[in-house]
């Protein structure tokens, strides 16, 4: 029942941190009736609604469960997957990006990546102490995995607009991966997606704001890119 816990505990610290207007809970009989299944569908459904934004009626519906040995209801796992978007990924993010995007200039603020200058590998506090201002209209950021080598080039265009290359090779075969999807996403809406053909994916007229770059492979997301572009 570990996971059952488990699953109300998502529940509650989600809703107890919502600030909501009070509310009248159902009386006793009606949750006894929500439990046995005696309401019709229009009442259980209120007090479905209830119960999510209730930590007190939780508390009350999720010890019946465990009680009684039964299974998460649906309606709490449905619940949970809504919770789960807020949560911290589990998918490895592979480079953070932050720039600033200037008239003359690109302003790479911070990244979890180093930067490519001329032939040389270098960190960002390192590029900054030996070539100040130096920047110009395309910053290149590489990157290295336990599964790939990645280098993100950025350009920057007119409006302040940037475009965005992204080439992702295997690291031990050294060639691209198959199969693999590269995903654009701006507050959780997908803006563009293409296949990754020569391991080389290509986003133009990127507006700033903060985005995600996600790598699926055979339907499942393998990596991110944390972009913010100010």
């Amino acid at each position: 029942m570990e996971r059952v816990e488990e699953i109300i505990k998502m529940v509650y610290k989600f809703f107890k941190e919502k600030k909501s207007k009070p509310k009248i809970c159902p009386r006793e009989e009606d949750l006894a009736c929500f439990l046995e299944k005696k309401l019709s569908l229009r009442q259980e459904d209120k007090i479905k609604r209830h119960i999510l934004d209730c930590q007190s009626c939780s508390e009350i519906i999720s010890h019946y469960y465990l009680e009684a040995q039964k299974e998460v209801p649906s309606f709490l796992l449905e619940k949970v997957k809504e919770i789960l978007k807020f949560k911290e990924s589990p998918i490895p993010v592979w480079v953070d990006i932050v720039i600033a995007i200037k008239e003359n200039l690109i302003d790479v603020i911070s990244s979890t990546g180093e930067l490519l200058f001329g032939d040389k590998v270098l960190p960002l506090a390192v590029l900054r102490s030996e070539k100040p201002g130096s920047l110009k209209d395309e910053v290149v950021i590489v990157k290295e995995t336990d599964n790939f080598y990645i280098k993100i080039i950025i350009n920057k265009k007119p409006n302040l607009k940037a475009k965005l290359t992204i080439n992702i090779l295997e690291k031990i075969t050294k060639i691209p991966p198959p199969f693999l999807r590269v995903s654009l996403f701006r507050k959780d809406i997908e803006l563009e997606s293409y296949v990754a053909e020569k391991g080389i994916v290509i986003f133009e007229d990127i507006n700033p704001d903060t985005y995600l770059v996600k790598f699926i492979q055979n339907s499942e997301s393998i990596g991110l890119v944390k972009l913010e572009i100010l």
